[in-house]
């Protein structure tokens, strides 16, 4: 064995989650010895408190992002908008700089407009920037980091999950593409715990799959025709004696009924809505099969 098989066959003797905590804790203990460093001793300035408030000011913003509500004091809403304010007058000062140095090696105003407009984000790849922003920025990466990493067995084991209902209740047959991206959102939703919202997809997937199958002609015969069908409008027309599409499977049209009531309960909030979420996916998967074979037979 070689240097680098026992180097790899050490470090696969750890689980992944393991070795994500250590990466996540090492850069920011790291990080925290860097900023000691470097604020050790030196006199106060706003600049210099932003600094040392970094953590609780990301933890704010973080709270606010993810809640969507205007949580936190005056106080703290105005440190945040003090730190905003601090990146923009730096950013100022770099643009300026920059200008002056393209203006100084003879390009006109013209092409230093639109080399400086290319310029939209930090350069977060590069040196470290000690300044707030980039600071706050960190902070953020690493509550994000944590996240992930203390969420990412489950993760695996929900794409377990999805991929045996796939093996055991979809055919070879592919949904039409519009539906295709509102499964795609099924699974996110899915694999990363949010679970009520993931039936709330899964009625909006299965609108989508009727549309697709469900014609003007389909909802004139089953007494359903308006400029704006309703789900209830779809499936009654899909299963309607009239219509040549899913009548008579009555198991396929209670498991429809299913995934809309249940769709529209999780919108609504009801408690509980989610504990069958794999039942209902089960569902939707069974009724998307059903119809990508009629635009098979059909087409």
């Amino acid at each position: 064995m070689d240097e680098h098989s026992g180097l790899a066959s050490a470090e696969y003797g750890f689980d992944l989650p393991d070795k994500l905590r250590t990466v996540v804790d090492s850069y920011q203990l790291a990080r925290e010895a860097y900023w000691r460093s470097r604020l050790k001793g030196e006199d106060w300035t706003p600049s210099r408190q932003l600094l040392k408030d970094a953590d609780a000011i990301a933890k704010l913003i973080h709270d606010r992002a993810r809640s969507l509500q205007n949580v936190g004091t005056a106080t703290d809403v105005n440190q945040v908008h003090s730190l905003y304010i601090a990146a923009c007058e730096r950013l100022n000062r770099e643009y300026s700089d920059l200008d002056e140095q393209l203006r100084e090696a003879g390009l006109s105003r013209a092409q230093r407009d639109e080399l400086l407009s290319s310029l939209t984000r930090p350069n977060s790849s590069g040196p470290r920037q000690d300044h707030p922003f980039q600071v706050v920025r960190e902070s953020l990466w690493i509550a994000e980091a944590w996240d992930a990493v203390e969420s990412i067995v489950e993760r695996a084991e929900r794409c377990i999950q999805l991929e045996r209902l796939v093996r055991d209740t979809l055919g070879t047959r592919r949904a039409p593409g519009p539906c295709l991206r509102y499964l795609s959102l099924v699974s996110r939703c899915f694999v990363n715990g949010l679970d009520t919202e993931c039936v709330a997809m899964c009625r909006a997937a299965l609108e989508t799959a009727l549309k697709d199958a469900v014609t003007d002609e389909h909802r004139a015969r089953a007494q359903r025709h308006r400029d704006d069908p309703t789900l209830s409008d779809l499936i009654c027309a899909a299963f309607h004696p009239s219509n040549q599409l899913l009548n008579g499977q009555h198991a396929l049209q209670k498991a429809a009924e299913q995934v809309k009531l249940r769709g529209n309960k999780a919108v609504h909030g009801y408690p509980g809505i989610a504990n069958d979420v794999l039942e209902t996916i089960e569902m939707l998967l069974t009724l998307v099969d059903a119809l990508a074979g009629l635009s098979d037979s059909q087409g």
